[in-house]
């Protein structure tokens, strides 16, 4: 999935996926080694259950915090690569 960090603290935060939805959670833990996001980057990142809710895995960063328009074009994900 993709989507736009919202905020960020140094150890935890929520992501907004482009689909929309539910914000979803993520902790410093989950990202991926040596990836560091703050608020308004975009990123990549997988899902699991965590307590019952959705938690963001595997968090990459993909592109600097901008004020892109969220309906302009995308690049290709990890898998496509």
């Amino acid at each position: 999935m993709r989507g736009v960090c919202q905020w960020f603290d140094k150890k935890h935060g929520f992501i907004k996926p482009d689909g929309g939805g539910a914000d979803v959670f993520v902790h410093q833990t989950d990202l991926r080694g040596g990836t560091e996001i703050t608020d308004g980057d975009h990123v990549e990142f997988g899902t699991a259950d965590y307590k019952g809710r959705e938690k963001a895995v595997d968090v990459i960063k993909v592109g600097p915090a901008t004020d892109i328009a969220k309906d302009a074009p995308k690049g290709p994900s990890l898998a496509e690569l």
